[in-house]
């Protein structure tokens, strides 16, 4: 057991940040139609390349990083490089130069979700997951690391639901407001992002300095077609494909439509908040009942 309170925190902080930009992406399609006036055809085509192309970065980076060198210190330092970029492009999606006309703000919400997803959160994202299994041989403590990640997520997913509309409104409910609401959500990104790898960077020199890394030696690196083959031959590894993709859609559907109901059919866009802090009632409820049914009824029985 390598793992202290201290630790577990700053991989909290880590999943945190991720989960801010991916929880405000979600609030983006609100923000382009109903804000900045994009219409609402060329929104969701916009989204949809932004995810296709998401999806195919994805094995590519994770290609890169596999064939990357510097031992387990390489899933930390993309954190870093990455960290300003992230706080930069959580802004820059809100400044959509609309007074140029259609196109060009088209152009613009294109080119930034892009980045902001395919690029950018790709970056930090993947080789994050991968620290959870460099970063202790525990399964014990990997399992913390995992709850706490998804506290860190869905709490990241509480925070956008429930502040973003009312404080936007709050500031005027202008895109000069929602980039002042941008500009604060992306210090906090920068900041959790820097305190992960501050830790995560020190714990990976000590296990260095102490041998307990160092003797290992790294994986030979798979030929990126050849992996890919593999992936899809794995009948296992397509099937949680296909129930992640069907999680998604959900997600997506349930994350953008919230507040143009509360807006068209409560009549107050506001209420979002309340519809926000009364959705994570199950959410907690969920967390709660997990574990314990899970040692009573294995994994299977609990998922059905």
């Amino acid at each position: 057991l390598v793992m202290r309170k201290r630790d577990y925190l700053a991989d909290f902080s880590g999943q945190l940040g991720l989960g801010l930009m991916a929880n405000l992406v979600g609030q983006l399609q609100y923000f382009y139609t109903d804000k900045v006036g994009i219409a609402v055809g060329s929104v969701g085509i916009v989204m949809a390349i932004a995810k296709i192309v998401d999806a195919l970065t994805d094995i590519w980076f994770g290609n890169i990083i596999d064939h990357s060198k510097g031992g387990n210190m390489k899933y930390y330092k993309w954190m870093l490089r990455m960290a300003v970029p992230a706080a930069a492009i959580t802004v820059l999606m809100f400044t959509v130069p609309i007074s140029a006309g259609q196109i060009p703000a088209i152009a613009y919400a294109l080119v930034t979700n892009l980045l902001i997803t395919a690029v950018i959160y790709t970056m930090i994202a993947t080789p994050f997951a991968a620290t959870m299994i460099v970063r202790t041989k525990s399964q014990q403590e990997r399992g913390n690391m995992g709850i706490l990640r998804a506290v860190g997520n869905y709490a990241s997913g509480m925070v956008i639901a429930i502040a973003t509309i009312p404080v936007t409104n709050m500031l005027g409910g202008t895109q000069e407001a929602w980039i002042k609401y941008g500009a604060v959500i992306a210090l906090v990104v920068l900041l959790s992002l820097l305190i992960c790898y501050a830790n995560g960077s020190k714990a990976m020199r000590k296990a260095v300095e102490d041998d307990t890394a160092a003797a290992e030696p790294e994986e030979e690196p798979v030929e990126f077609l050849t992996a890919v083959k593999c992936l899809f031959g794995n009948k296992y590894w397509v099937i949680v494909l296909l129930a992640n993709l069907l999680v998604n859609v959900i997600y997506a559907l349930s994350s953008s439509s919230g507040t143009y109901y509360a807006k068209y059919i409560l009549g107050n866009d506001n209420l979002i908040g309340i519809m926000g802090a009364v959705g994570l009632i199950p959410t907690f409820v969920g967390f709660i009942v997990v574990g314990p049914m899970t040692k009573k009824f294995g994994l299977t029985k609990t998922l059905k």
